[in-house]
Formats: structure tokens, sequence, C-alpha cells
């Protein structure tokens, strides 16, 4: 493991030096696999052979995400077949299964084999400029978790290194890198506090219909976080949010609402509304889903 070392700075040198740049809702959902037609290309290419569609077509099956239900025997399969092929985006995915021993065994030494390879492939590919940019979104992702948290042995935790590699990732529009800029803005993980900046990742998440995003979004104008208060504008995105039956927003609704029993009738029909929906919608779900079970 001492050869991985010190990876740091050799990675952050690699991180070209941008423009800050927001993304447009556009380039966030080149990310998102939102059809049919879509899903069937993916896997018609990871069935040519091509290793990033075998790796993200095994993501999506691991994390029950691109609309597909999640299968761990499927997802090891194709994510196998990645890294086969020296796919630094399936090393770092088999590196996670065998951390977390999802469809495969636990294995501590397999979890550093695969971060060692991966990031050997992954500083190759850079320097190449082998990536598309939206293959270099993604993986920076994955890299950038590992400098997140610190490997032992293998990566040293970099939390600048960490920001800087999300928010290049985050500029092109891949999500999940956008809610670690949000987070880490937020919190002055990596980088200074800045709550303004925090607000607009989250506004823009949300935007794009991300539930906890709109949560965030309505507490920030709730209480005045990195924006002005707005009252109404935190009832909106809360009412958003809670419709899409994200609990956390439910229940600052219902806790609104019974600080709003004395008020006027706009306010407290507005909220109780929602609150009345949500309960509608609960209902649907279960006549429709009786298999599913209580929630």
């Amino acid at each position: 493991m001492k050869k991985l070392l010190p990876l740091a700075i050799a990675l952050f040198l690699l991180v070209p030096v941008l423009a800050s740049a927001m993304p447009t809702v556009k380039d966030i959902h080149r990310h998102g696999i939102i059809s049919l037609d879509q899903i069937a290309t993916l896997y018609t290419q990871a069935k040519k052979g091509d290793a990033f569609s075998q790796a993200e077509l095994g993501a999506s099956l691991l994390n029950g995400s691109l609309g597909m239900l999640p299968n761990m025997q499927k997802a090891f399969y194709w994510i196998n077949k990645a890294a086969a092929q020296d796919s630094a985006y399936g090393y770092f995915l088999l590196a996670n299964m065998s951390l977390h021993g999802s469809g495969v065994s636990h294995d501590c030494s397999k979890y550093y084999e695969y971060v060692g390879k991966g990031i050997k492939v992954y500083r190759q590919k850079v320097a190449q400029h082998a990536y598309t940019k939206r293959q270099r979104a993604e993986v920076d992702y994955y890299v950038a978790n590992l400098y997140f948290w610190g490997v032992s042995g293998a990566v040293k935790q970099n939390l600048a290194t960490a920001f800087a590699l999300y928010k290049e990732s985050a500029e092109d529009g891949f999500v999940h890198s956008m809610q670690r800029v949000e987070f880490m803005y937020r919190y002055g993980l990596g980088v200074k506090q800045n709550l303004p900046k925090a607000h607009k990742w989250a506004l823009l998440l949300a935007r794009v219909g991300s539930p906890e995003a709109e949560y965030i979004v309505g507490r920030d104008y709730l209480y005045g976080l990195g924006v002005s208060k707005d009252k109404a504008r935190a009832i909106l995105w809360l009412r958003r949010s809670a419709l899409r039956n994200y609990m956390p927003a439910i229940e600052n609704l219902a806790h609104l609402n019974k600080l709003q029993q004395g008020s006027g009738p706009t306010t407290k029909d507005n909220i109780s509304n929602v609150l009345d929906q949500i309960n509608k919608n609960i209902v649907n779900l279960r006549s429709r889903y009786p298999a599913a079970g209580k929630f």
C-alpha cells in the first residue's frame, strides 16, 4: 500500500483549475436515465462490451437507481465485467461492494486491492485525457469519496482535495457530487463555510425534483440560512417536498400547522390542505400496492 502514497498531491494537480460554474438543468438530466429507450441503449452498449456502460448499468442495479430495481447478482456480473477491462469505475464499485458486503463477501483486503487498482487506472486515464466529460464527472465522484473519508494505508483524508473533485464533477451536472458540494459549503468542510452558495446548489437540485433539496431550500427560507427569510417561499418548497412523501418536510409542515392555529386562514389552510393530500396519497398507495405492507 506504500506505493499508493502520496496520492493527494498528485490527484489534486490533475484537477483542472476552472472558473466556478453552475450546471444547467439540461446538464443535470444528461446524467439521468429518464426513458426506456435510454435504458435499452445503456444495456445494448454494455452487451457490446463498453466498460463504462457495464459499470454504469451495474451501479444502477446495485443502488436501484435509473428506474431499475436493486439486483446484487446482476450488479456484480456487470461491474465485474467492467473491472475485467481495467475500468476505474468498475474497480471503485467492486471496492464498495467488498467493503459493505453488498452482493459479495465482506473483504477488506479486496477493498484495498480494488481501491489501489482504481486509482492507478484513474490517474493514467486522466493524464491521457481518455475520459469523456460525463465519464470524468462520475469517476471523480468516487475518487472524491476516497479523499472525503480517507482509506487507511492507501489514501490520506483530504477534504480540500475531495471538495475540488466534487466541485468539478458537480459543475458538469453529476447529482451526487452536487449534493456533496452543497453539504460541504453548508458546514465548511474542505472549504470556507458559505451558506449563500450552499443555498444556490440546493435550489438547483430542488428545481430538478430532489425532495431532500426542496426540504433544505424550504428550511433556508424559513430560518434565513444564506437567503432572506421568506415564509411564503418556505412553505412552497416544504409543500413540494412533503407531497413527494419526504418525512422531514411533512414533520416541519405539521409543526408549522400547529404553530399557525391562531393565525389567518390562508397560511393555516394551505398547510392543512397539504397534510390532507399527503394522507390521501398514502391511502392511495396502500390500495394500489397492498403487498408493500405498512409504511
